[in-house]
């Protein structure tokens, strides 16, 4: 159900299609050859020619088509590594939205994309301890990645500008294909959380405090301090993003429930 975000460098593109079209053209060529005798005798350069307007025809062809470019899941084709991850979110909402629990719940709007972009937001509270773990890893790579701006959009922190959203798309291009496949794993998972209404697990008091001195005694007072003041109501965009970028690179480091109590509380809004 999911696609895995293949980003192959245009050069590779054009030399696997040329190469393509070299083979398809020189069959043209020899089938020419045995076909038409007569005519390749008479009009010498003939098989030449149609060698050549085969091997350009199906260059074209190849690169330009969207049918190849599904077909290949993006390879062979012009588009940017930034357009292809796009049609893949695009695609991968299409196959999301025919999901029967996603469907039953919400009809014809299950195709909205703000209406799935909401599910997947509303859903991460509801994520059992595995998924919140395998997101939290995918959240690390991605935001250590990003400025703090772009950090704090993806934390809900800040309202997310083009700016961010172009920042966010080039680095999951720059990270290894198989993230965004993961990615996507996730965000569906969220989805039917949140369509399931799955238990929002409950954190105490003591064990947040807890997981709060493990964590200082793994970053520093000081560190913590700044933790805790980035964590408030009205904080800074850019200390939102610092206290992101740490807590999702030092979280899953500290020993168990701690880890896991940190993240659920990331999860939960800070």
């Amino acid at each position: 159900m999911f696609l895995i975000a293949h980003v192959p460098p245009p050069m590779g593109n054009l030399v696997v299609a040329a190469i393509f079209a070299a083979i398809v053209g020189g069959a043209a060529a020899i089938a020419c050859h045995f076909v038409a005798p007569r005519a390749r005798h008479r009009f010498p350069r003939a098989t030449t020619i149609v060698w050549a307007v085969i091997a350009i025809s199906t260059f074209a062809i190849v690169v330009q088509t969207r049918a190849t470019d599904w077909a290949f899941r993006g390879y062979f084709s012009f588009k940017t590594p930034r357009e292809r991850l796009q049609d893949h979110f695009a695609e991968f909402e299409e196959q999301v939205s025919r999901d029967p629990e996603i469907r039953n719940a919400f009809g014809n709007l299950a195709g909205d994309s703000a209406v799935l972009q909401s599910l997947a937001t509303r859903g991460v509270p509801r994520l059992d301890d595995v998924t919140l773990r395998q997101r939290a890893r995918l959240m690390g790579a991605l935001l250590s990645r990003v400025g703090d701006r772009a950090c704090a959009s993806l934390l809900q922190r800040a309202t997310p500008t083009e700016s961010d959203r172009t920042e966010i798309e080039q680095a999951m291009v720059k990270l290894e294909a198989g993230f965004v496949s993961e990615w996507m794993q996730v965000l569906y998972k969220t989805m039917l959380a949140e369509v399931r209404r799955s238990p929002i697990p409950a954190i105490s008091s003591e064990q947040m405090a807890a997981a709060y001195q493990a964590l200082e005694a793994k970053i520093g007072v000081d560190a913590a301090r700044r933790v805790a003041a980035g964590l408030r109501e009205g904080a800074p965009v850019s200390e939102c993003g610092w206290v992101g970028k740490t807590i999702y690179e030092v979280a899953p480091t500290l020993e168990e429930p701690h880890a896991t109590v940190l993240l659920r509380f990331m999860a939960q809004g800070g």
